[in-house]
């Protein structure tokens, strides 16, 4: 089954690479993740779903050459592989490890491995990443290119998205709406219909938030401000796959709407 991952970390020491190898818009990407914690999404679609499962991701090092974890014979990097999900209250899920001295090779739960429908994650979720070795290591996957805008859905609390698509976007370009699609209003407007906020903020490699961007249906124009301040245009900007933290108060939650991708 085909997919495609694009993404970059939100450390300047990583670097992602994207080719499309048809006509159908099908292509692979290469995720060089540094020594630590990056934070992710996925920025592909399945061609009949729009998701994809962990065991479709592999692991090498960061010059290409097939990883291998400690404790192997034939040992050619240190450290480990470790992707985590981020639930809605912030905590950390369950620890799945790439290893390429089991049998098969691949992502494992303890000692059980994460194979078919496991691990599943949807186009725009987030995940932490973190690698063990000095030098990094890459994760690759290939499949069908996104080519329409893409509704990630933003429970009450804290969730853990990014930009789904191939290309950096500004933060102007996400725009917001109501859980169930219709417009978004923030609390003190007279056509209320929706209380709280949508907030999004970046988080680097030491794990630290950023500056907290809210969205305002309320002000003019309607768009992502910072205090007082309207960001737009290139102010804020998502690399392809870059992660970030979302936070909803409106207890019914929302819609973040992150734009197609401008191939």
């Amino acid at each position: 089954m085909k997919k495609l991952i694009c993404a970059a970390a939100m450390s300047a020491l990583c670097a992602t690479v994207f080719a499309i190898e048809s006509e159908n818009i099908v292509g692979y990407q290469q995720i060089s993740i540094p020594k630590g914690y990056s934070f992710f999404t996925a920025t592909f679609e399945n061609i009949t779903a729009t998701d994809f499962n962990l065991s479709e991701i592999g692991c090498k090092q960061s010059n290409g050459s097939e990883w291998k974890t400690s404790g192997s014979g034939t040992t050619k990097s240190a450290g480990a592989v470790i992707v985590r999900k981020v639930d809605t209250e912030g905590t950390y899920g369950t620890q799945y490890k790439y290893y390429s001295t089991k049998t098969p090779v691949g992502w494992y739960d303890g000692d059980t491995q994460i194979t078919g429908d496991a691990v599943k994650f949807e186009s725009g979720e987030g995940m932490i990443v973190y690698c063990g070795n000095a030098n990094g290591a890459v994760l690759q996957v290939s499949g069908s290119v996104r080519l329409v805008p893409a509704g990630k859905f933003v429970p009450k609390g804290y969730s853990f998205s990014g930009n789904a698509s191939p290309v950096a976007i500004n933060l102007s370009a996400i725009a917001c709406k109501q859980y169930d699609g219709s417009e978004w209003k923030t609390s003190g407007s007279g056509t209320t219909k929706s209380a709280g906020a949508v907030i999004v903020r970046k988080v680097d490699s030491e794990g630290t938030y950023g500056t907290q961007y809210k969205y305002y249906s309320t002000k003019t124009p309607a768009g992502w401000y910072d205090g007082d301040t309207l960001i737009e245009g290139d102010a804020v900007q998502f690399d392809a796959g870059e992660g970030f933290i979302v936070y909803c108060g409106n207890a019914n939650g929302a819609q973040i709407i992150l734009p197609a991708p401008e191939l």
